[in-house]
């Protein structure tokens, strides 16, 4: 048997079919009803897996990131994120509804800072 790793009960590798996995990240606006929407429609498309950005804005940005105001934007960066996070009590209902679905929910730390992080 080839090595594979897991995601909760699903393992992954060259042994079992390819997983799929639908990133919703900030793309919910900050609405927990447009994320459940997100996840049914990944649902109908097959997806078994759910990734989100757990965000925790004050923890995460620094104070250039109040008036850093990206190319395609017209407010800063902190202002988008600020009103994109859902909150711990929607991300856990989220996580909820995901796992209601028969999906595995997981989620990632945002890891860009402005001003204390560079690519």
């Amino acid at each position: 048997m080839n090595p594979f790793f897991q995601i909760s009960d699903r393992k992954i590798g060259h042994d079992f079919e390819p997983v799929v996995i639908a990133e919703i990240g900030i793309n919910h606006e900050g609405s927990l009803t447009v994320a459940k929407q997100m996840v049914d429609a990944a649902k109908d498309a097959g997806v078994e897996i759910i990734k989100h950005q757990t965000h925790i804005v004050d923890d995460e940005m620094s104070s250039a990131a109040k008036n850093t105001i990206p190319g395609n934007a017209k407010v800063s960066i902190y202002e988008i994120m600020k009103r994109c996070a859902l909150n711990e009590e929607d991300e856990y209902s989220l996580m909820k509804y995901v796992e209601s679905k028969g999906m595995i929910f997981i989620s990632t730390p945002n890891l860009l800072c402005v001003g204390l992080w560079k690519p």
